[in-house]
C-alpha cells in the first residue's frame, strides 16, 4: 500500500493511505490500530489469534463490508485483512504505533486466511 505519516508521534501516528487491492493480513501483539474509510468499498476480515505452544490458529469472525464513513478499531491480538472490493480507490485514515509498521507486524499465513 501507498501510505503517509500525516500527524502523531511514535505511541500514536495517524497515517493515510490508498490500498490498490489489499493489505496483508497480519496482526500486533501491542496496541490497537484504528481505522476510518475515507472513500471507496472493501471487506474486512479479522479474527483473534490463538497462539499454542507449536500451533498459531486465528478465531475468524464473519468479513464485514465497509464503504466510507465507516470506522472501526482493531486490538491487539487480532489478524486483520482490507481488501478492496469497487473500482473507486479504497482510501483509508488509520493510527497506530510506530511498532505497528516495523517490528510488532506478524504476517498471516494466506493458506488460513478464510
Amino acid at each position: 500500500i501507498r501510505h503517509v505519516a500525516i500527524s502523531g508521534n511514535a505511541q500514536s501516528r495517524t497515517h493515510v493511505a490508498e490500498i490498490p487491492k489489499k493489505v496483508t493480513c497480519h496482526y500486533h501483539t501491542h496496541g490497537e490500530e484504528i481505522y476510518e474509510v475515507v472513500e471507496g468499498t472493501g471487506l474486512l476480515k479479522f479474527g483473534l489469534v490463538q497462539k499454542g505452544s507449536n500451533s498459531l490458529t486465528v478465531a475468524w469472525q464473519k468479513p464485514i463490508k465497509v464503504t466510507a464513513g465507516d470506522t472501526f478499531t482493531i486490538p491487539e491480538w487480532y489478524a486483520h485483512q482490507l481488501i478492496k472490493s469497487g473500482s473507486e480507490p479504497l482510501t483509508i485514515i488509520f493510527a497506530c504505533p510506530d511498532t505497528h509498521l516495523a517490528t510488532d507486524r506478524f504476517i498471516i499465513d494466506e493458506q488460513i486466511i478464510p
